[in-house]
């Protein structure tokens, strides 16, 4: 029975580099609109947790008011603005999907008559118009 093992060296400076091509990473450089809108994903994920959290709290206040009108009160006005929050960032969400996409379809992978080709331009620079990268 053969034992496959790398020494620390060999890992160090190509297992995981290989291991991360393969997977994937690395290769290439995400476009711009892609990154905006992983970006608005996240933060729209973590308000969502938030107001699911408020939605909670709500009702956890709501269980424990023992019939005491103000608390009843607050649990209510509490899972009222969470739902119209969720709603607003659900809304949120679907916009910016669809602007993200419709922006990734409409970049064209070719340069413009008159600009740097696309290869010429280190990665994060588009060809400006007359040749040159920005």
């Amino acid at each position: 029975m053969a034992l496959l093992a790398q020494s620390a060296g060999d890992l160090a400076t190509g297992g995981l580099s290989q291991t991360g091509k393969a997977a994937g990473f690395g290769a290439t450089a995400l476009p711009i609109a892609t990154l905006i809108g992983n970006l608005i994903n996240v933060l729209l994920g973590f308000l969502g947790l938030i107001l699911v959290g408020l939605l909670i709290y709500a009702g956890i206040l709501y269980l424990t008011a023992g019939g005491a009108e103000e608390r009843v009160k607050t649990a209510k006005r509490i899972m009222v603005n969470a739902v119209i929050g969720l709603v607003i960032v659900v809304s949120a969400y679907a916009i910016s999907v669809f602007v993200i996409d419709q922006l990734s379809k409409t970049v064209s992978t070719t340069a413009p008559t008159g600009t740097a080709p696309l290869d010429d331009c280190p990665p994060g620079q588009i060809p400006a118009q007359g040749g040159g990268c920005f």
